[in-house]
C-alpha cells in the first residue's frame, strides 16, 4: 500500500519532546497514510454521534475529534490491533486526570500527528528508573520506601512466586517476566 502511494515500503514513526512554557510537548508523527476525515464522519453519522446538518458544518478538524470517543472506531473488520474501539478515548481522559491534553492533525496521503501536553511538573517528578529485560520503567520515587542489592542465596520460593530475605524481614516478589507482559519469554535476567 505504501509503495502504490510512492513512499518506502517502511514507515517511519518520529517521537519529539520539548518544553512549551509550563508544559511538555509530546509530539508522536507517523508518515502513513493518514487519516480521512471524511471517512470519519461517514462513521460518526452511522452512529448516530452528530448528523448529517451538523457534520457539513464542522472543520476537518473538528471531524477527527470523534476518534477520541468511546468505541469510536472506522475499522469494519476487528484484529488484535485495531477496531475495537479502545484507544483515543483512554489516551484523552488519562491525560485529562493529569491536566493535560491531546490533539490530533493529519494529512490524507502524508500522515498523522498526534500533540500530547503535560504540565511541567510531570516531568519534573523524581522516579526511579528500573530495566526490565529491553524495557525501562519509571517508578516514582514517592512509592520507593528502600532499594536493595539481592543475594541470590537469600531468594527462594516457586517459579511464579518467589520471597527474599533482608534485613531480618521478607519480602515477596515475582520474577519480571510473570509480572510484566512484554518481558520477551527467554528472558532469564531476575532482579529485584
Amino acid at each position: 500500500m505504501r509503495e502504490k502511494a510512492g513512499k518506502p515500503r517502511k514507515g517511519t514513526i518520529r517521537l519529539e519532546a520539548r518544553q512549551e512554557g509550563d508544559q511538555i510537548l509530546i509530539i508522536v508523527r507517523d508518515d502513513g497514510a493518514g487519516i480521512d476525515p471524511e471517512r470519519v464522519g461517514r462513521k460518526a453519522v452511522e452512529k448516530g454521534l452528530v448528523t448529517a446538518e451538523r457534520l457539513r458544518t464542522l472543520s476537518p478538524r473538528e471531524i477527527l475529534d470523534f476518534i477520541f470517543l468511546p468505541g469510536f472506531s472506522t475499522v469494519e473488520k476487528t484484529t488484535d490491533l485495531s477496531g475495537r474501539g479502545v484507544g483515543m478515548d483512554v489516551v484523552r481522559t488519562n491525560l485529562k486526570k493529569l491536566n493535560g491534553s491531546v490533539g490530533i492533525e493529519s494529512r490524507l496521503g502524508e500522515g498523522t500527528t498526534v500533540n500530547l501536553r503535560l504540565p511541567l511538573t510531570l516531568a519534573i517528578l523524581p522516579v526511579l528508573l528500573v530495566q526490565v529485560a529491553e524495557e525501562v520503567y519509571a517508578l516514582p520515587l514517592r512509592a520507593v520506601v528502600e532499594t536493595a542489592q539481592s543475594i541470590p542465596s537469600t531468594r527462594t520460593g516457586s517459579r511464579a512466586m518467589k520471597s527474599y530475605a533482608y534485613a531480618g524481614r521478607l519480602f515477596l516478589y515475582c520474577a519480571w517476566n510473570s509480572c510484566f507482559p512484554y518481558v520477551p519469554a527467554g528472558s532469564r535476567r531476575e532482579r529485584i
